[in-house]
């Protein structure tokens, strides 16, 4: 098979700054190489061209880091994506109905969980949140985790164990991915999802299926006090709030 030209450099300089977001810290083009697998010196010219490209700073004599670009690229991006912009309304409206509950939209993309239009009555909406999350203390995670066939499941549950270990922030969090898949499983109702003192004691939310964005697993999440609605009043609010939002989605192919 014959490859695209500059399809490889593409790849490899994409591998390069992937590395860079996902690190802890500044790293030496020695260490990307290693993480990157490949050559130090084709990791050097890499970076030379993302640093000239303003994707990548250099910190010192040795360490790179992301750079600013990738802000400026981000923010102007945002601008092409419809489910940022269209459903916000109707997401302040389901922030009234379930007020001081925070309702928003999450996406799960290549199994990270991506939160659009946090909103909460009387604070400003947050647009997007892009920081990953464990999706074993996730009700939008786990209600899709619901969906998938039990072994692909199980190996996004073991993935996020190996990113972000396995925080038991309560008692009812279990022990194993397949302990967390079968307690799931046993709370769906009417595709929705409700964890109570799960992710942290006081704490409860909530997710709605929603039909698929561009073939992304989409959910309605309500997140919150636990003291303030019992769990079939908060899954009543949330299945009303899914009636005001999905006439407010983008259209499939948008």
């Amino acid at each position: 098979m014959t490859s695209i030209p500059g399809a490889q450099s593409l790849s490899r300089g994409l591998r390069v700054l992937t590395t860079l977001v996902h690190a802890d810290g500044p790293l030496t083009a020695t260490e990307i190489a290693h993480r990157c697998h490949c050559h130090q010196t084709t990791a050097s010219r890499i970076l030379a061209a993302l640093i000239e490209a303003g994707y990548v700073r250099k910190v010192s004599y040795r360490e790179f880091a992301p750079d600013f670009g990738l802000l400026a690229l981000g923010i102007e991006a945002t601008g092409h994506f419809d489910l940022i912009s269209l459903p916000r309304p109707a997401l302040d409206r389901c922030a009234e109905i379930c007020a001081p509950m925070m309702v928003s939209l999450c996406l799960m993309w290549r199994g990270q969980l991506l939160y659009f239009d946090q909103s909460t009555r009387g604070f400003d909406t947050r647009v997007f949140q892009g920081k990953d999350y464990p999706i074993h203390l996730s009700s939008p995670g786990l209600l899709f985790m619901t969906e998938m066939s039990r072994t692909e499941a199980l190996q996004m549950l073991r993935a996020s164990r190996h990113k972000f270990g396995w925080p038991r922030t309560t008692a009812s969090v279990p022990e194993t991915e397949t302990e967390t898949l079968d307690h799931a499983l046993r709370l769906v109702r009417n595709d929705t999802l409700v964890l109570k003192e799960w992710a942290e004691p006081g704490h409860i939310t909530a997710a709605a299926r929603l039909p698929d964005h561009h073939g992304h697993p989409l959910a309605l999440a309500i997140a919150g006090p636990a003291d303030i609605f019992s769990v079939e009043t908060l899954r009543m609010r949330l299945l009303a709030c899914r009636s005001l939002v999905l006439p407010a989605l983008p259209a499939p192919n948008g």
